[in-house]
């Protein structure tokens, strides 16, 4: 009789803390000690495995920052043993003066100026937002607006951004963000 009201109360208390961290992140959830007893009626149900919702394009976008010194790990000026040290690209393709280089989530590529000046640009196809919060889909008023030195050009448009580096905008809404050092010699 006393190990079927041990069972009931361990059965009853499995439940009460089941129903207490349904609804709490598993990350935040504290660990529950395995059970020694035998008898299934002594075992603790485990919490439902619940999984946050996959982001949206949109805060997918809002993710990764492309500030005037790169985009995240990627940095301008990284020469090429860092830049593949941070795992994050495929590469190089050579040329002549430059080797391009691309990112292995897809979301863009990056010219390394072989001269020793390192990475000269990092141009982005998407998952990204300047810290002033132009993005892909960004209009071109959008872009003014919040660079009011905008330079408008034929393919991309640019402006000067801190010491020696720039922003590109591609496409009215835009398409494509690209930061590179000024006077370097892989593109125009």
């Amino acid at each position: 009789m006393k190990s079927f009201k041990a069972a009931v109360i361990v059965g009853a208390l499995g439940v009460t803390l089941a129903g207490c961290t349904a609804g709490t992140p598993a990350a935040e959830q504290p660990p529950t000690a395995p059970s020694t007893s035998t008898s299934p009626a002594t075992q603790v149900p485990p919490a439902s495995d619940t999984k946050a919702p996959a982001p949206t394009t949109s805060a997918a976008a809002a993710s990764g920052v492309l500030d005037p010194g790169g985009f995240g790990a990627i940095r301008l000026g990284m020469t090429a043993e860092q830049l593949v040290a941070t795992g994050l690209v495929e590469g190089p393709e050579g040329q002549e003066l430059c080797e391009l280089y691309r990112l292995k989530s897809g979301e863009g590529s990056l010219w390394l100026q072989k001269d020793g000046t390192g990475v000269a640009s990092i141009g982005l196809d998407r998952a990204a937002r300047t810290p002033e919060g132009i993005t892909f889909g960004s209009t071109a008023a959008e872009v003014r607006a919040a660079y009011p030195t905008l330079r408008e050009g034929v393919s991309w448009s640019s402006v000067d951004r801190s010491g020696d580096t720039g922003y590109g905008f591609s496409g009215d809404p835009v398409t494509k963000l690209l930061v590179f050092k000024r006077d370097q010699g892989c593109h125009n």
